[in-house]
């Protein structure tokens, strides 16, 4: 987790220069309790392969409803990242997106962060910034 951003750790403007170091240390901290933990649950994150058996059950579902739709997944912090979901949107020439976070809640160091990278990396590519986009953020 990137703990520089402004969305994790809100420093006052006077403190904002000990954002990065203190993002620093405490990634430095967290690392082996975090590597036992990955550790003890088979050695990384089962967040990837759930990520993937829910889209691919969202994209049977709407198939049922005979609701034909291409389904992305995109993450932040890990493979497929936010920016290669966006390039095989536009690659596909969607016409409508609908964007479903997956945060368990609203919180805006998660789906807040989430979308707003999104909305970023839209907004400065001349196709992906006129496609009509609705947001399910809770």
């Amino acid at each position: 987790m990137n703990f520089a951003w402004q969305d994790i750790i809100r420093l006052p403007r006077l403190f904002r220069f000990l954002q990065r170091p203190l993002a620093q240390l405490i990634s430095v901290l967290r690392a082996p309790k975090s590597k036992e933990g990955y550790a003890a649950i088979g050695g990384g994150s089962p967040l990837r392969k759930i990520t993937d058996e829910q889209a691919s059950a969202l994209k049977m579902a709407l198939e049922t409803k005979e609701v034909p739709a291409n389904v992305y997944v995109a993450m932040r912090y890990w493979y497929p990242f936010t920016e290669e979901a966006a390039h095989q949107i536009k690659r596909d020439g969607i016409t409508k997106l609908v964007v479903l976070p997956l945060y368990p809640q609203y919180s805006i160091s998660t789906t807040g962060s989430s979308v707003r990278a999104l909305q970023n990396i839209f907004k400065d590519d001349s196709y992906l910034s006129r496609l009509p986009v609705a947001v399910i953020e809770s």
